[in-house]
């Protein structure tokens, strides 16, 4: 048998790697960002109270860039909010604080306001020594949860401690040696705090977790090894101070306590895992640093004592990824493959020994006498092997590993039958319906089953009479389109398996009817294929709405799995868009929707099941021109441009505007023509018109002549409304016009223009 020594890091390291991880974001290229985008809180501001926090939700112009754009959030003042890598706001301390977001060049900003919380209760420490130029927490318990230590009043010698406060935190820092008392209130309480201030000589502070707590070791202690939360110190040293290679640790008795392994997380951090010896017993542990900056070495001695520590109730060991084993147990493992096992709760420490076989063990956090887990590689030989795992008072238990050949080999995986191609990523069914899956070899045969069986039902085509086949038909629940699963085959053996993992119901258009879309903030409803028109009223307007798709039977589709989006029409610089949000259709099935700024065009909306059938919903807006500030405007141009402007009618039911033209013929090269006549509205406040170059259907427009017989349709282009200019020689004169314009009130105004003429 051989024997390995692997050291895996504690979960404080894990917990330090992972947020030196988290800082990374993918490079990425962002010049493309134009806008962002802040669709909660819309006002781009916010206020919170003391330990609220708040999601931010963002579109980015262009669209395309939303699945890649990294937004970079910070603080103005970290003390009163700040703000996570997920998009979450956090309020700290009673003040004012800009979030502000970045991406290339574009950037936005977020005004928060905190709140103070109302302390109900608080508990603080009677006394408290604390080090010149070292900040120290205070330790508090304050109720309710919301408040922190800066919902309390503070009291203290400003001369003596600096007081601040971080992410809610009360922090204190010595100025100068000697004493002073600090005092905290609230409305119903205070408190006093002693202070003992010295001066920073000894700049080395070693700690370790105890049932959650942070444990900070004095020189002299004694420290039961039980105490320590996964045998690791924690040791903090000042500033100059080069780690680890200017720290040192060492064990007066290597039997009891040996094995000190390094693990730099930090210029001022280290993490220190012990490994425990073959004995119990005292030992004494020092730790030193060669202190650069005030041209010492500082020394923390403590002693460790190391007692036996049993496992509460029966000794059980888990499986990475698989079962919890108990006693008398077997496993299963391939020949040549490797597995690993911890004790069950982790944490606890215990021999491992394998007897017979040809395994190979690999002990985890710990040494090759007691360790919390093993790594277990299989070799060559099949057969039994019994792993048998003792706690350190003696109690045990044994389980079996049974090595063989590997029925499922690499070269076995579960085939789609509809493709034709191997399972695996997200594989869709329609809700309420089925697929077909089958191994990959028609030789081999195994037992299936899913992992919701509430959702999916799994029937065997052609089983023989253990159950076992080749293939078998998938079914889901009607309402199964937000349940992901797992399909697996276990081997006739009973013993190996092959799965997959991304198992979920997917809409299927073309097998459902009646699905609409309605808006979550009102009662708009969209049928595939129909229009949504918004009212438009002539402002500057930001506004989005969100919508959802609903079926037949009034079931809200709380998640589109498999549902992709595209946009036809629309227009960034005009103002329409559809900020769609893939990551939202996923999670929750809603869709924002948005226009913006001045006027938009209308835009179409597809959405795109996993096996291509498409709905379409289009979305194009609308005037109310008599509720917006709104006027006619007309424009004639011969040798001279002429621009006149006419207030729209407030007078119901009329509302009608009679234009009188004293247009007159004018000659070109000898020739007599009508100049060109142009009319449409312009708004008033912000000066832009409605553009009709950019033919934008807002209104609806109706052109009527006048004749003998009275007023009589004419077909017209609705764009810019033009008369002229024609190039007969002396042309009659035009006839009367009346323009017909209805808003999406379905209010009307009627303009009649009629035109003066001379020879």
């Amino acid at each position: 048998m051989k024997t390995h020594t692997f050291i895996r890091l504690t979960a404080a390291a894990l917990i330090g790697a992972a947020t030196v991880f988290s800082s990374c974001k993918k490079v990425i290229d962002e010049t493309t960002v134009k806008e962002i985008i802040i669709t909660d809180p819309a006002s781009k501001s916010l206020t919170l109270e003391q330990g609220d926090d708040y999601r931010i939700y963002y579109d980015v112009l262009p669209a395309s860039a939303l699945n890649t754009a990294v937004i970079d959030w910070s603080s103005s003042d970290e003390r009163i909010a700040g703000v996570s890598g997920f998009d979450r706001i956090y309020a700290y301390a009673p003040g004012n604080a800009t979030i502000t977001g970045k991406c290339g060049d574009a950037e936005v900003e977020i005004e928060v306001t905190v709140t103070k919380v109302q302390v109900t209760s608080f508990t603080a420490p009677e006394k408290l020594t604390i080090y010149v130029g070292l900040e120290n927490e205070i330790e508090m318990t304050i109720e309710p949860a919301k408040a922190n230590a800066s919902s309390l009043d503070w009291e203290y010698d400003k001369e003596m401690v600096e007081l601040n406060f971080k992410e809610g935190k009360a922090i204190v820092k010595g100025l100068k040696s000697g004493s002073c008392a600090m005092t905290v209130k609230s409305e119903s309480a205070a408190k006093t705090i002693n202070l003992t201030i010295k001066e920073l000589t000894e700049r080395i502070q070693v700690s370790y977790f105890h049932n959650s707590n942070s444990v900070v070791v004095q020189n002299g202690d004694k420290v039961s090894w039980n105490d320590i939360f996964l045998s690791s110190l924690l040791v903090k040293v000042g500033d100059g101070i080069t780690l680890p290679e200017d720290v040192t640790i060492s064990s007066s008795n290597p039997s009891v306590c040996k094995d000190f392994i390094f693990h730099k997380l930090f210029s001022s951090v280290s993490i220190y895992v012990l490994g425990l010896g073959e004995e119990f017993g005292s030992t004494e542990i020092t730790v030193s640093t060669n202190d650069k900056l005030l041209n010492r070495v500082h020394k923390l001695s403590f002693t460790l004592t190391s007692e036996p520590k049993g496992i509460p109730g029966d000794i059980a060991v888990k499986v990475s990824g698989g079962p919890i084993l108990k006693n008398g147990d077997s496993y299963r493992m391939d020949k040549n493959s490797q597995q690993e096992f911890n004790i069950e709760p982790y944490g606890n420490f215990a021999n491992w020994t394998v007897e017979g076989g040809n395994l190979d063990i690999e002990y985890l956090l710990g040494n090759d006498v007691w360790s919390v887990g093993a790594k277990i590689t299989s070799g060559e030989q099949t057969g039994t092997t019994t792993v048998t795992v003792k706690d350190q008072t003696g109690k045990s238990m044994s389980f079996n590993i049974n090595v063989t050949e590997q029925i499922f080999s690499e070269g076995i995986y579960i085939i789609d039958d509809e493709t034709g191609k191997k399972a695996e990523g997200a594989v869709y069914i329609p809700c309420g319906g089925s697929k077909i899956f089958r191994l990959s070899n028609e030789n081999y045969k195994g037992k299936w089953s899913v992992g919701r069986p509430e959702y999916y039902t799994v029937e065997p085509i052609s089983p023989d009479e253990n159950g076992y086949c080749t293939k078998v038909k998938v079914t889901t629940t009607k309402d199964a389109w937000q349940k992901g699963t797992y399909i697996q085959v276990v081997d006739e053996a009973n013993l190996n398996n092959i799965s997959v993992d991304g198992l979920c119901a997917g809409i299927d258009f073309s097998k459902i009817t009646g699905t609409t879309l309605r808006s979550s903030t009102g009662n708009t409803w969209i049928s595939s294929g129909e229009i949504v028109y918004f009212t438009w009223d002539g402002q500057k307007t930001d506004y989005h709405d969100t919508f959802y798709l609903l079926a037949a039977d009034a079931t809200r589709y709380e998640k589109l799995p498999g549902v992709t989006f595209s946009v036809e029409k629309s227009d960034e610089d005009s103002g329409f868009t559809i900020g769609t949000d893939q990551t939202m259709m996923q999670r929750t099935g809603d869709i924002p929707v948005r226009w913006k700024e001045k006027y938009g065009r209308e835009a179409k909306l597809t959405l795109t099941d996993h096996w291509g059938h498409n709905m379409n919903f289009s979305f194009k807006p609308r005037i109310d021109f008599f509720n917006g500030k709104w006027r006619i405007h007309q424009k004639y141009n011969g040798k001279s441009s002429v621009t006149t402007w006419h207030d729209l009618p407030k007078d119901p039911p009329s509302r009608k505007i009679t234009i009188s033209s004293a247009q007159k013929y004018y000659t070109i090269d000898n020739e007599k023509g009508w100049d060109k006549y142009e009319i449409f509205f312009i708004n008033t406040d912000d000066n832009q018109g409605f553009a009709w170059d950019y033919k934008c259907y807002y209104i609806d427009c109706e052109v009527y002549e006048k004749n003998n017989n009275g007023w009589n349709y004419k077909p017209a282009v609705l764009n810019k409304f033009t008369i002229g200019p024609g190039k007969n020689i002396a042309p009659a004169p035009p006839k009367p016009f009346k323009l017909l314009f209805r808003d999406s009130q379905d209010k009307s105004c009627y303009i009649e223009i009629h035109f003066n003429y001379e020879y």
